[in-house]
């Protein structure tokens, strides 16, 4: 019965790590130049960076013009900032310690209201304007797990209020049609100046989002700034390290053929 025991430990462990992981996306930022210098000679980063700028890249009137350094052609496939923030590269602070070489810099613009940061530069998709670009998904099913992670290191700490931040999956079908749902994201909610947050989120596909048709994703996260709560034209917090991993559950079949072939060595090992 001791041998039986184990061998049912041994099944339900193997079973447990059947799941397969694909990297859809990935950023780390270290391909880019420092741009940092040219936010501190404009004075502001609104005078460089426009909104829905991918980090990296500038859209900066003199800096194009001339082919500076600051132009950039590493970031197409980096993140991408709008509406109340805007983005740049820049190296890591020290005590980033979990992130290393160029990271990517959140910094408040002038306008206030919320920002936001998405995948990938930001796109027409179909009817709709400013969505983050598509990640396809391959042959997604229920149970399977869509998993965000990456570093950040908070430098200015809200004034007022703790609001929860959002990510918008931004779920849609093959005709790029908006499949509702709702999701928050409270790591940063009460977040102090000098804090290191390792940020992982998880989307849990449904049945009812397959139903649906589910096919695509463009996950945007959303910093609330309402009525100033940090301080306009501030480099906020910085970025590094941003993957997203399709997480799939195993088909019935491999968990049978799995599950069968370790309990029979288990009762092999009985006798």
């Amino acid at each position: 019965m001791k041998n039986l025991s184990l061998g049912l430990s041994i099944v339900s462990l193997g079973l447990a790590n059947t799941a397969q992981a694909a990297i859809l996306y990935t950023e780390n930022f270290d391909s880019l130049v420092d741009q940092a210098p040219l936010v501190a000679s404009d004075g502001n980063a609104s005078v460089s960076f426009a909104a829905n700028a991918t980090i990296g890249d500038t859209n900066a009137v003199g800096d194009a013009a001339s082919g500076g350094i600051y132009m950039s052609t590493g970031a197409v496939s980096g993140l991408s900032t709008r509406n109340g923030i805007r983005g740049y590269t820049t190296v890591a602070h020290p005590n980033f310690t979990t992130g290393s070489g160029s990271v990517g810099q959140i910094h408040t613009h002038t306008a206030g209201g919320y920002g936001v940061i998405s995948t990938g530069p930001i796109v027409n998709v179909g009817s709709l304007n400013n969505q983050p670009s598509p990640i396809v998904l391959t042959s997604p099913a229920a149970g399977d797990v869509i998993r965000v992670t990456f570093d950040m290191y908070v430098q200015a700490a809200r004034v007022t209020g703790t609001d929860d931040l959002a990510v918008n999956w931004n779920l849609k079908d093959s005709a790029f049609n908006v499949i509702a749902f709702s999701d928050t994201w409270d790591d940063y909610k009460n977040a102090v100046d000098g804090e290191l947050i390792a940020v992982q989120k998880d989307l849990l596909i449904t049945s009812d989002m397959i139903t649906a048709g589910l096919d695509s994703i463009g996950p945007q996260f959303t910093f609330g700034n309402a009525s100033g709560q940090i301080a306009l034209n501030t480099a906020f917090a910085q970025v590094d390290n941003f993957q997203i991993e399709h997480i799939a559950v195993p088909e019935p079949s491999s968990m049978t053929l799995v599950g069968l072939g370790l309990f029979g060595l288990a009762a092999r090992r009985r006798r």
